[in-house]
């Protein structure tokens, strides 16, 4: 049965005060118009100011979520506690980085991009208007079963947060060792995770190499097997990648 309480979408924050990389800069506006466009659900802030959560609290959290939002960086790595099916809304850096459309994929979550103008380096405002229709996709997306509410699901690991089955007996029901294990191996995981399915995207079976040596990579998909959206301010396109035949 579905968990009680109202459905959870978590929106990822990076504060200025801290680093101008990737600030959304109308923030404020992209907050108002999630929550006007989920009136019945808990809408939670992920930031990293004045500090990020301790390891175990942001497991839980993202644990919990029905739907994740945010701009791209690391505070996305934390979908590896996620539940299969839970849609990830992302407001891509321009170049797009790969790594969180690739980790969805494998985590099974649907995945929704908002391309942006904003740098790796710099800030830049998100299309509200971009950003609702990928809520409007994303929620019929969202697996029903996650839907139900937003309490923490018993997954036998500690205090319902989803982690591997080696923290699992690693830890037991300890949230101070949690907190160092977690603290410790699991920015390790989430690096070994993106380094892993970003090689595995670019070489061998994942891509194909052009003439001039260039690296390219089959089109990625979803866990239903579909191209994943791309939503941007002339409507909803897939996002549609090719490979060079090898010469």
């Amino acid at each position: 049965a579905p968990p009680a309480g109202p459905p959870i979408a978590v929106l990822t924050h990076r504060d200025p005060r801290l680093s101008p990389a990737r600030v959304v800069t109308n923030f404020g506006a992209v907050v108002a118009a999630v929550r006007e466009q989920l009136p019945n659900w808990q809408v939670e802030m992920f930031s990293d100011y004045p500090a990020l959560p301790e390891p175990v609290a942001s497991c839980r959290l993202f644990q919990q979520a029905s739907l994740v939002v945010g701009v791209h960086g690391a505070g996305l790595a934390n979908i590896i506690c996620a539940r299969p099916g839970t849609p990830l809304v992302e407001f891509q850096q321009s170049p797009h980085a790969l790594d969180y459309e690739l980790l969805s994929g494998k985590m099974g979550m649907p995945y929704f991009g908002v391309p942006t103008r904003i740098q790796h380096l710099k800030s830049g405002e998100v299309d509200v208007q971009a950003v609702v229709a990928a809520l409007g996709k994303a929620t019929k997306a969202a697996a029903p079963e996650n839907v139900g509410g937003g309490a923490a699901v018993d997954m036998g690991g500690i205090g319902g947060v989803s982690v591997p089955d080696a923290f699992t007996a690693a830890v037991g029901a300890s949230d101070y060792s949690a907190t160092f294990v977690l603290g410790a191996l699991g920015p390790l995981l989430a690096g070994a995770c993106l380094y892993a399915i970003r090689t595995w995207s670019c070489s061998g079976s994942g891509g194909s190499t052009t003439p001039s040596g260039a690296r390219t990579r089959r089109p990625s998909r979803d866990f239903n097997g579909a191209s994943p959206q791309v939503i941007g301010s002339r409507g909803v396109y897939l996002q549609v990648e090719s490979n060079t035949p090898k010469a």
